[in-house]
Parts: C-alpha cells; sequence; structure tokens
C-alpha cells in the first residue's frame, strides 16, 4: 500500500461517488497487470471491474468522507 493519501472522488454536488473509484479500481489494477483499461463497460474484461481492487483503506475512506457528506447536508437541511 502507498503512503500517499487516499483522494475519494466526488461528484458535482460534493458527495462520494462510488462509481468513480469503482473505476479508478478499475484502471488501477489493469496498469498493474500491464494491461489497457477498456473505457466500454459493455466491452470490458470482467477482471478489470473495479469493486473487487477497492483497498480495505480505500473504503474505509469512502465510509468516513460519505458520512462527512451526510452530516454536511443534514446540517443543511435543518
Amino acid at each position: 500500500m502507498s503512503d500517499a493519501p487516499i483522494t475519494i472522488p466526488l461528484d458535482a454536488n460534493g458527495c462520494p461517488d462510488l462509481q468513480a473509484l469503482v473505476e479508478l479500481a478499475g484502471r488501477r489494477h489493469a496498469a498493474s497487470i500491464g494491461e489497457t483499461y477498456v473505457e466500454d463497460p459493455f466491452k470490458r474484461p470482467p477482471h478489470q471491474g473495479g469493486y473487487q481492487h477497492i483497498t480495505p483503506e480505500e473504503w474505509a475512506e469512502y465510509d468516513r468522507a460519505m458520512a462527512a457528506w451526510h452530516s454536511r447536508r443534514r446540517e443543511r437541511l435543518a
């Protein structure tokens, strides 16, 4: 695991974007095995799928970012 800080992608509303995280993980995995990431999801090989390549640290950071976003959202709605 890298010592670089984990950056969770956000959508246009500032919400953590799980689909973007999945894509980043898939891209990282494809690069790690010397493959070019296939952009078209209908042609992408199953082993390039990202969910299984998201690290536990990324999941933990995603959960923290989502909890913080929900907290900010609740404050705005109150």
